[in-house]
């Protein structure tokens, strides 16, 4: 009877903590800045890639590196040419390898500490910031597993066409996983953040075409982790089920989406969103650290599908599971619903900033 009793109460445990994720290292990073970037600017892009698992040339790495950057850098309002430049950004990458020895117990508790805040950036990636620095996290196995870990450094840096710095954005993530370009994109952003944003350039994905939907979604998502730089957490679009106390990956539904041409625009979104939308009631959200905040969150953006013409209106609900977000539905919605959801990102924006204002103006 004891024993049962410590099960069903482990249970609700489980279960009372299942909708807010847990919170994983978010990238450190700190950006300094001498003076305001001019909105519309032509920039020079240069990348450099000082160390990584790998051997021999770098060069094809580090031109899609650039590519990463320049397509950031353009959806901001920025022009990118090697010539007639008023910036240059010099891009510096590295990977290091190391073999890390992990301990769990029954009763530990981890604390993750982003140590760093971003200096100027965008208030969502700042809150990000502050929670994956302040939350802690129950372990409830004991273990010891030793694991490849690689530590991503990365560096962007701003100068004027004379040569002299004025911006510069430093960053460090650690993963257990080698794939520069599955962090480079997060890493970047987060960086980009603090640049001034033309809030009416929406980008240009691919569309999918509808007879390789199923292999797509079988290649390029199932079992794909992603980060997004509003959110502490990492991501999936898989669905999991409890089983001996443990979740584990359950049947890969492929129906969350009525327009799955349109995938790229999710992953897209995922990756680079600024700004997650709480799913709790907005007079919950004077507190934006409350974690009840965070059980459900929205993504929403406006993309260019492969030729067409006219953008499209992207929503994506993640819900959250003990371990990571879990995309819920992510689909094409209209002018009616995307301004509903647009209305509510303009208020927590402002959230956010009174949140933020901690100091009397001079």
């Amino acid at each position: 009877m004891k024993r049962y009793l410590y099960v069903m109460l482990y249970l609700l445990l489980i279960m009372g903590c299942s909708t807010v994720p847990k919170v994983v290292p978010h990238p450190w990073n700190k950006t300094l800045s001498d003076e305001e970037i001019i909105q519309g600017s032509t920039i020079a892009i240069e990348t450099t890639i000082l160390s990584t698992p790998l051997i021999g040339s770098q060069e094809l790495l580090e031109e899609e590196i650039a590519q990463k950057a320049k397509s950031l850098l353009e959806r901001r309002g920025f022009y990118i040419s090697n010539s007639n430049y008023q910036y240059k950004m010099k891009v510096l990458f590295s990977v290091e390898k190391q073999l890390e020895t992990i301990t769990t117990s029954m009763v530990q508790n981890s604390h993750y500490s982003g140590s760093g805040m971003t200096v100027k950036s965008g208030y969502g990636i700042t809150l990000a910031n502050l929670i994956s620095e302040t939350v802690q996290v129950s372990k409830s196995e004991v273990s010891t597993n030793q694991y490849d870990t690689y530590t991503y450094s990365f560096a962007c840096e701003i100068y004027t066409a004379s040569g002299k710095l004025i911006w510069k954005n430093d960053a460090i993530q650690k993963a257990y996983k080698f794939n520069v370009l599955d962090y480079i994109t997060p890493m970047l952003q987060i960086a980009f953040s603090s640049l001034p944003k033309d809030e009416n350039i929406y980008p240009r994905v691919p569309k999918i075409k509808e007879t390789q939907v199923k292999n797509f979604l079988s290649v390029k998502v199932y079992q794909t982790y992603l980060r997004c730089p509003a959110l502490p957490n990492l991501i999936c679009f898989e669905d999991y089920w409890l089983d001996d106390y443990e979740y584990k990956p359950h049947k890969f539904k492929q129906n969350y989406s009525k327009n799955p041409q349109a995938f790229m625009a999710y992953i897209d979104l995922l990756q680079t969103a600024e700004f997650a939308i709480p799913g709790s009631k907005i007079k919950k959200w004077d507190n934006p650290l409350d974690m009840n905040n965070w059980r459900t969150v929205y993504l929403i953006g406006k993309y260019y599908l492969g030729n067409d013409q006219n953008p499209v209106n992207i929503v994506v609900k993640l819900k959250g599971t003990p371990s990571f977000y879990v995309v819920s539905k992510c689909n094409i919605v209209t002018d009616e619903e995307y301004n509903s959801y647009y209305q509510k990102y303009n208020l927590w924006v402002n959230k956010l900033t009174v949140f933020f204002d901690f100091f009397e103006k001079g």
